[in-house]
């Protein structure tokens, strides 16, 4: 915000006519918008995975091999599951839903089990 306020006052000590220094008041104007809400956040990835150390110490933990671009970081209470026909499919199920060898999260039955060839998420939140 410091940057807008310097470049609002640079532009209005400029001998501009009052129709550019309008026009370069609304780019920086423009600029500020855009820039605010345009920046993606910085990335929590580190060299020892997907997980940032703050999101380790809360219980979190990496869904797949530290080095492989694919790996996540599966929150406290979620279950890390890898299917598919290369390992290709990471996902994070969260605990009381069944994780299956394909990769995928299901909704586990009325009893609380699952259906063939899954397994019921049981971590703790």
């Amino acid at each position: 915000m410091d940057a807008l306020i310097d470049n609002v006052a640079r532009i209005l000590a400029t001998g501009h006519s009052r129709r550019k220094a309008l026009g370069l008041l609304g780019g920086a104007f423009a600029a500020a918008v855009v820039g605010a809400f345009a920046v993606e956040p910085l990335s929590a990835q580190s060299q020892s995975g997907p997980c940032s150390p703050e999101q380790i110490k809360y219980g979190a933990a990496t869904c797949g091999p530290h080095t492989d671009k694919n790996s996540l970081c599966c929150d406290k209470g979620s279950c890390c599951v890898i299917g598919g026909q290369n390992g290709n499919v990471r996902k994070c199920c969260p605990s009381g839903y069944c994780y299956c060898a394909n990769g995928l999260c299901t909704v586990s039955t009325e009893n609380g089990g699952c259906h063939g060839g899954c397994t019921l998420c049981t971590s703790k939140p």
